[in-house]
């Protein structure tokens, strides 16, 4: 509980410290996500995860650039009215974990990408984005471990809190521009 307790305080500093940053968003949508549906449990005894559902998805939408096409905004419509949608119907646990699974993928997907542009274009490797990469694989290992029932789920819970606590003391102390964690690669092709 005590840990649960240190992940939620950290958690909670962290938008404050990424106010006016390209990922702000995220992270507000990620500490009101487990704020709201904590709520949810303790004053409504409500099992159900539709709250982390729905935050994941607007946390996949926060992430996408301000211009999107057409296509893509149609799709993350028809994904959340069709999350919406299940979950009135009634899932159970697992099948709210794969829902959750897929949106910790897309994330990850979404910041593996930002990664390579940036190393690519930049030729600039941003530790911010390792982090970000780093917390979303570890989200997407511990929900597909709950749905696969791979791993003793208290203690698996436990090892992963502790690394969302030492990433969250990082994005604590760090903004993505800090040039601290921006590392520039030298341009191998250039003459000598």
């Amino acid at each position: 509980m005590l840990n649960f307790l240190i992940n939620f305080i950290i958690w909670a500093i962290v938008p404050l410290r990424q106010r006016g940053q390209k990922y702000f968003l995220f992270f507000l949508i990620l500490i009101l996500g487990e704020v709201t549906t904590r709520v949810s449990r303790v004053y409504f005894h409500d099992p159900k995860n539709i709250i982390y559902i729905f935050a994941a998805l607007l946390r996949v939408i926060s992430v996408q650039e301000k211009r999107i096409s057409k296509l893509t905004a149609v799709s993350f419509l028809i994904i959340c009215i069709g999350t919406i949608a299940l979950e009135i119907h009634g899932l159970d646990y697992k099948q709210e974990f794969v829902i959750l699974c897929f949106f910790h993928f897309l994330l990850l997907f979404k910041f593996l990408q930002n990664f390579i542009i940036t190393l690519a274009i930049n030729r600039t490797i941003s530790i911010f984005l390792g982090c970000l990469i780093f917390y979303e694989i570890t989200a997407t290992t511990k929900y597909f471990g709950l749905i696969t029932g791979f791993a003793h789920a208290g203690i698996y819970l436990d090892i992963t809190t502790y690394f969302e606590i030492l990433i969250g003391i990082f994005f604590c102390i760090f903004k993505e521009d800090s040039p601290r964690i921006l590392i520039k690669l030298e341009n191998m092709y250039a003459e000598p």
